[in-house]
């Protein structure tokens, strides 16, 4: 079963989380491995972002890169909301043009992040990780094409009403198993 976002585990069935800073010593220990990569809302810096997207650009399109991200809007950090917008803009603009999914992390920003993704109508999957919103927030981001990726900790009711075709699972930073996590979400399921 697909892990499809952990920072902890590795594996054939895993796609492993990191940022563009990290992808040489990464790959180089892990050349196997299946990654995501991007810059989250949490580390965006001003004065380094030109510079880590550009990094980001070059890496996106090696094969053992499954899909761009994690990014996304995060209203809690202290990062202004422009400067992970302009980041998210590009992130997006990567997953379209090396057809790859997009993973996203979002806190308190759902407005926004489905406002963009009708103003760009993206090809790709907009995953998001980690999801925990309510049956009525998932609901609307359903009707806007959203991909769910359920963790250890979700809303019971909500996982009741996701179609299995918008559902992926993770392990993010638990000390779980994927499978664990899928049986969790399969008894409430029934």
């Amino acid at each position: 079963m697909l892990d499809i976002h952990s920072h902890k585990h590795f594996g054939e069935e895993v796609i492993h989380n990191i940022s563009p800073k990290e992808w040489n010593s990464f790959y180089e220990r892990y050349p196997q491995q299946r990654f995501s990569v991007g810059i989250h809302p949490w580390h965006i810096q001003q004065k380094y972002l030109k510079e880590e997207l550009s990094l980001l650009s070059d890496i996106v399109a090696h094969k053992q890169v499954f899909a761009v991200g994690e990014t996304g809007l995060d209203k809690h950090c202290g990062v202004s909301l422009d400067l992970q917008m302009k980041s998210l803009e590009t992130h997006v603009e990567l997953s379209e043009n090396n057809a790859k999914p997009l993973i996203l992390h979002c806190v308190a920003a759902y407005n926004e992040l489905q406002l963009l993704k009708r103003r760009l109508q993206p090809t790709q999957h907009w995953i998001l990780h980690g999801f925990r919103g309510n049956r009525i927030l998932a609901q609307q981001l359903l009707s806007d094409g959203f991909y769910f990726s359920i963790g250890w900790n979700f809303n019971v009711e909500t996982i009741k009403m996701l179609p299995d075709d918008k559902l992926y699972f993770e392990t993010d930073e638990a000390d779980v198993s994927v499978e664990e996590v899928y049986a969790k979400a399969m008894t409430c399921r029934k």
